[in-house]
């Protein structure tokens, strides 16, 4: 039996099939006071559909007003015998259903779902209830119910409501407004404003009122872009689990008269492509104000590539793929300037997914789902037959591709507004035509001719920087460095990845002479990379930090904690988007001169180790150049620690070539993989692989060691390059202890080798660099010029 919010029972007695409400009783006309007053709100709310039919509702705060006490007591009276039921629970839990009962005027059925629970909440009706007893009356009563029921409950926007749902033909949406965004080939935006009392979907304020009504509206209307709708709505609901103040928020989503609709914060600024066309470039002062505000979407595209899922015990990340100026919105700030705006990344339509796994892939990579062609990356061009006839593999960095060829497009705006901004797309589009293969593509305007980035972006770029010169803007050329050095770069590996650039930016912008801070490569895959802020500790005074630690908390085989863990957390954290998914193998050179730096030598593989650990979970392998092919693995960093503390310094020196023959013949060329069309056909192949070496490179001092040393490293690049391998899949990270010349001199030289050819897997830092230089290496060509301080 059903109960009132007090606990008391709702009790009601059926009427007989001839109870009706009694014509001659005066009490009758509440019946029809109340289609009057139905009629009267039917003209007052008013909802739209997806094609702006109008709909009338009433909402639920208008029938709580309209029934009173007395109203419903005059309604309950109009039957003969009068009804009885508790007033107090109609108005808390029933008012929906008994307004459309009332209307109906089958009040007498009340019971019906009072003794089933079919409160507001379960409302409306999908379909007959399979509590009520079937029979012809029934089924007429209820097609009635079913047909008038959708006035009284109009759509509740809810998070719970809006997760995908299949919404009736019949339901209302209280949609008070509804005007026209914008349209592409698959779907339409249109700005919305819902009903205040039927809105959830934000905070109340004082008054419990919504403190924002008006929406964004995404309409899919054809089925064939359902998989679209479907890809966005799984991004999203990713990226939902935490926010970013630079993602636009979603709030759900729903299907609807055969249409795909998903539910966005309204852009009160536009989209950045609107911006362009219709604001004059800042002067002054508000330049550096604009590129503040614009700056931010590379958080925006930093939480997008950081944050999504996981699959099993895989991290998966995500790559936009349709980053352009019309996926960018703007949200206007607190001030008048039209520059001071929030950007937001929108449009997850082509949103693909990266896992992180343990394959011997050179990078994370995800299907290329053909996103924009103007902002395109060179990887996600179609216009070569090959790629046309089978899908590409792509990973996060395409999209700072496009968002540097969309900067690019903002430099040519800073000199000359929307057209010079016009003059430099019909400079690109005039080379391609000279490009057989670009002719009739909409690839044709893009920022590069399919490999490298095309010629007349440098020269655009060289005009913008002669402009800045005359109108004083120091901020526009800096920018103009960053996106040709970071982000428009050939090789995937050679861009550096969202976070980084957020700091390079906010370096040139706190600079008060807006100068380009020093780079420090965090990117594995960098082929330029830096960070305005400090480098972070050497690997020295991390492996200092480590063994301070654990000699204060006795802790000989744990791991460190506290500030130190956190500390060796942040770090790998800021490579795992840089470095891809490697394995870590460390050599140590074992030779008499090495024992000086013994303590040296363990406290800093120590660290090492821990860090590697971080990025890569797998075993870690420890060998010695006394016996190369003797392999240690282990998953325990202080098991792999224990071992080299133990380990003697006793080998000579001047036979290091045969060591490191050794290692490339029999340790790293068997393990190589075998590809056949870009598939791994070895199966116990490892993935691509760091080396750390440790050693003071005090092998003697002449060039016949040096030739006899590189001659190894010769064949494995020759090996790599025949088996169509990237020359970083194996990279050589040399460890420099101590201060002997002819050390230096010998680890010099074969830091320079192979840069002639395009080669170069080789990397040196002393140890007191930097950790994170360190990890990089050669892998960043500009990190690999960061030797010495």
């Amino acid at each position: 039996m059903s109960r009132t919010k007090k606990g008391r029972p709702l009790r009601l007695r059926r009427p007989s099939s001839n109870t009706t409400p009694d014509k001659t009783n005066i009490h009758a006309k509440p019946f029809a006071h109340f289609s009057n007053f139905v009629h009267e709100q039917e003209r007052r709310y008013v909802g739209k559909d997806m094609i702006d039919n109008s709909k009338p509702y009433i909402p639920h705060q208008a029938l709580r007003a309209y029934w009173t006490k007395p109203r419903i007591s005059q309604v309950q009276n109009a039957y003969n015998p009068p009804l009885a039921f508790n007033i107090d629970s109609i108005r808390d839990h029933y008012i929906r259903i008994f307004s459309t009962l009332v209307y109906c005027r089958e009040v007498g059925r009340l019971e019906e779902f009072t003794k089933h629970s079919l409160h507001d909440d379960r409302l409306p009706l999908k379909g007959y209830p399979r509590e009520w007893f079937r029979d012809p009356h029934s089924d007429s009563v209820f097609s009635k119910i079913f047909e008038h029921q959708w006035l009284f409950f109009p759509l509740i926007f809810t998070p719970t409501q809006l997760e995908d749902h299949h919404l009736d033909d019949k339901q209302v949406l209280p949609i008070i407004e509804l005007s026209h965004i914008t349209s592409g080939d698959a779907a339409i935006v249109q700005k919305i404003t819902i009903d205040g009392s039927c809105n959830f979907l934000v905070k109340q304020d004082e008054r419990n009122r919504p403190t924002q009504n008006t929406f964004a509206l995404k309409t899919y209307h054809r089925s064939k872009h359902e998989k679209r709708y479907d890809n966005e709505v799984r991004a999203l609901g990713i990226l939902k689990n935490s926010t970013s103040r630079n993602v636009i928020t979603y709030y759900g989503s729903f299907r609807y008269h055969a249409t795909y609709n998903i539910l966005f914060e309204y852009a009160d600024g536009g989209n950045l492509a609107e911006f362009l066309q219709n604001t004059p470039p800042p002067k002054g002062a508000k330049i550096v104000q604009f590129w503040k505000s614009l700056s931010q979407c590379f958080k925006g595209l930093d939480h997008i590539h950081r944050l999504t899922t996981y699959a099993g015990d895989s991290k998966v990340n995500g790559i936009h793929e349709d980053i352009k100026p019309e996926n960018i919105l703007l949200f206007k700030g607190s001030s008048t300037s039209p520059y001071d705006f929030t950007p937001k990344i929108a449009d997850f339509g082509l949103f693909t997914h990266v896992k992180e796994s343990k394959t011997s892939s050179s990078d994370a990579m995800g299907l290329d789902k053909v996103g924009n062609q103007l902002y395109s990356s060179p990887e996600c061009s179609h216009i070569s037959s090959y790629q046309e006839n089978g899908p590409n593999m792509i990973s996060p960095r395409a999209d700072i591709f496009s968002l540097g060829a969309v900067l690019s497009d903002v430099c040519a705006w800073m000199k000359g507004g929307a057209e010079e901004k016009h003059k430099y797309l019909e400079k690109r589009r005039a080379y391609h035509e000279t490009l057989p293969r670009f002719r009739g593509s909409d690839y044709k305007g893009c920022f590069h001719d399919g490999v490298d980035r095309l010629e007349v972006v440098d020269e655009m770029h060289g005009i913008i920087r002669r402009h800045c010169r005359f109108v004083d803007d120091r901020v526009t050329p800096l920018v103009i460095d960053m996106i040709e050095k970071h982000m428009l770069l050939t090789k995937t590996h050679d861009r550096y990845n969202a976070k980084q650039l957020s700091e390079i930016f906010t370096g040139i912008l706190d600079s008060p002479t807006h100068r380009l801070p020093e780079l420090l490569p965090i990117n594995t895959v960098s082929n330029t990379q830096a960070s305005s802020r400090p480098q972070g500790p050497s690997l020295e005074t991390l492996g200092d930090k480590i063994a301070e630690q654990q000699s204060i908390s006795g802790r000989r085989r744990s791991e460190p904690r506290n500030s130190i863990d956190a500390e060796i957390k942040e770090l790998a954290e800021d490579l795992k988007i840089n470095v891809p998914d490697r394995h870590h193998l460390f050599f140590i050179d074992d030779s008499t001169s090495m024992l000086e730096h013994q303590d040296s030598v363990y406290k800093s593989l120590r660290a090492l180790l821990y860090l590697t650990k971080h990025l890569d979970d797998g075993n870690l392998e420890l060998s010695f150049a006394s016996d190369p092919k003797r392999l240690y693995r282990k998953h325990n960093v202080e098991r792999l620690a224990h071992i080299a503390a133990r380990h003697g310094f006793r080998r000579q020196p001047h036979v290091i070539e045969s060591c490191f023959s050794r290692l490339v013949d029999d340790v790293i060329i068997p393990h190589l993989p075998i590809r056949i069309f870009g598939i791994n056909f070895k199966f116990f192949a490892r993935k691509p692989t760091s080396i750390y070496i440790f050693t003071d490179g005090n092998w003697g001092d002449n060039m016949n060691v040096r030739f006899s040393t590189e001659r190894p490293m010769n064949r494995l690049r020759d090996e790599l390059g025949t088996r169509c391998l990237d020359k970083n899949h194996i990279s050589f990270h040399f460890i420099r202890f101590g201060n002997s010349e002819s050390g230096e001199r010998n680890l010099n030289y074969l830091d320079h080798s192979g840069r002639d050819k395009d080669w170069d897997n080789v990397d040196v830092k002393p140890v007191s660099s930097p950790v994170n230089r360190i990890v990089i290496g050669p892998i960043s060509e500009v990190n690999d010029d960061l030797d010495e301080e």
